[in-house]
């Protein structure tokens, strides 16, 4: 609450530092409900699609008038609805552009059949005056579409687009802030006066590929830079976290956070054991497991691409992974993370069988 009523004061710019499982996108949600109420246009935006489609996922649970842009194909199954093209589809001035299409083809038809000369000249004369209509109603619905949406919503190189050029929005929303390259954020932030930067600069910062790019200080966001310049003066930290065991917490609150994540008491003792129909057992008691695989003769390998394979390791998490699925957690509940490809590859092919015979 805290958080929020201090996004609503902010004039200019505010930032939410959201660590691990504090729920930032909540939060986010519970702004724009605000603002819109307050009778706000937002843009709110992020540097990845599945970052945006998930806040258009949230969002779409509530009587919020919304479009998402962006290329259907980028988009998840379950926001095409929200998109721009649905919408224009259902717009009165795409259906004008269709009955215009429709007479366009009637008249090419006629086209073919003409002999006469003159006849063929003025045809051609009437279907680019329909071409010009079409395209103009097909703007008309597009802008229509944009000017009536109380949240538009993108990817920060997506705010580029010319649909939105002259819009300005009263607040633009960047999710994500921490992991988006400063440049990027800079398109969506020029088309508004208030900003809210939301993201945690604790966590893996943005990709960059040129080296003398990271020298110069693109490496550095500019949530990060504003965190440093302006502190607490400008931000709200969220410090209760409802995702994982305090165990789990414990070591990234302390190392990271200064201790100040908590967790909240619906996850701070949850077991594997209180989900339905798994066992209490030697494996799915602990809360956190570290095994030590040095001087087992578990050595890495390269594959041909020189990705890292380590069989011996792959063999002792899927083995635990097993004695999960006899204690009743569902196969399809137990995630498996590696940070090589080769050892996914592995996982995939030749071992992960195992758990299904």
């Amino acid at each position: 609450k805290d958080a929020i009523s201090k996004a609503l004061r902010s004039r200019d710019a505010f930032l939410l530092h959201g660590p691990p499982g504090t729920g930032k996108t909540t939060t986010i949600i519970e702004i724009i409900l605000q603002e819109v109420k307050r009778g706000a246009k937002i843009l709110a935006c992020a540097a990845s699609n599945i970052a945006v489609d998930n806040i258009v996922e949230r969002l779409s649970q509530y009587r919020t008038k919304l479009v998402r842009l962006g290329h259907p194909a980028r988009l998840l199954p379950q926001v095409l609805d929200s998109a721009l093209d649905a919408q224009v589809l259902r717009a009165d001035n795409s259906s004008l552009a269709g009955d215009i299409r429709k007479e366009m083809k009637v008249l090419n038809s006629k086209l073919l059949k003409a002999k006469d000369r003159n006849t063929k000249r003025d045809i051609r004369k009437e279907l680019k005056t329909l071409a010009k209509e079409e395209r103009k109603r097909q703007q008309l619905a597009v802008a229509d579409v944009i000017k009536n949406a109380d949240v538009v919503l993108s990817t920060l190189t997506g705010a580029s687009t010319k649909k939105l050029a002259g819009i300005t929005f009263d607040l633009v929303i960047i999710d994500e802030a921490a992991q988006a390259l400063e440049v990027a954020c800079w398109i969506a932030l020029l088309k508004g006066p208030r900003c809210v930067l939301a993201g945690d600069h604790l966590q893996l910062p943005p990709t960059i590929q040129s080296v003398e790019a990271e020298k110069k200080g693109m490496g550095k966001t500019l949530f990060e830079r504003l965190t440093e310049g302006y502190g607490e003066e400008i931000t709200s930290m969220l410090t209760v976290q409802y995702r994982m065991h305090e165990l789990i917490m414990n070591w990234s609150s302390k190392e990271l956070y200064d201790n100040k994540i908590k967790a909240h008491s619906s996850v701070a003792g949850h077991m594997l054991y209180d989900l339905e129909g798994v066992n209490k057992s030697s494996s799915t008691e602990p809360t956190i497991i570290l095994v030590d695989t040095t001087g087992c003769d578990m050595e890495e390998v390269k594959d041909e691409e020189e990705s890292t394979m380590n069989e011996g390791e792959a063999a002792v998490s899927i083995a635990h992974a097993k004695l999960l699925v006899e204690s009743g957690v569902r196969a399809i509940d137990i995630g498996i993370i590696t940070p090589y490809s080769a050892q996914v590859f592995y996982y995939m092919l030749s071992v992960l069988i195992k758990i299904y015979r």
